[in-house]
């Protein structure tokens, strides 16, 4: 099976983390800068703050200052960051960019591009990462994680 890291973790990246344990893929779960207090209370054991489920054993939660660990050995990466929070994600992933690492959104919105055009996040994200060989992929729909 796969390892994967989730950059984000916000209530739907996380409530994405039992149904990839379910099919026994390893699973780290990478919080952003605002997303410390949740990655505090993962590592104590206790329940998804804003979630409020406790996430299965096997999701190893990472704070962002450890996203280049995270990062080694994984088989596709999956941003659960919100919208805004592309243009950090983009900056942060751009070391670990390749067209052989997939990438998945389950971001939804919009963004401006510098001409002042509306862009879906997939291709947002690719602009930001200055990537052409890079093709992020999205989840999409209406989707309530809690």
């Amino acid at each position: 099976m796969a390892t994967l890291a989730i950059l984000g973790a916000g209530m739907m990246a996380s409530a994405l983390t039992p149904p990839l344990l379910d099919n026994q893929h390893t699973v780290r779960l990478v919080g952003s800068p605002l997303d410390d207090a949740i990655i505090d209370a993962l590592l104590e054991g206790l329940p998804h703050p804003t979630l409020r489920h406790t996430l299965p054993p096997g999701v190893t939660p990472l704070h962002h200052t450890r996203l280049d660990e995270a990062m080694q050995g994984v088989d596709a990466v999956i941003l659960g960051v919100s919208s805004a929070g592309i243009p950090w994600a983009a900056q942060r992933l751009l070391p670990h960019a390749s067209p052989t690492l997939p990438l998945l959104m389950i971001t939804n919105g919009l963004a401006i591009d510098p001409d002042g055009r509306l862009q879906i996040l997939p291709q947002a994200l690719q602009r930001l990462l200055q990537r052409d060989d890079v093709h992020p992929g999205a989840v999409v729909g209406p989707c309530i994680a809690g």
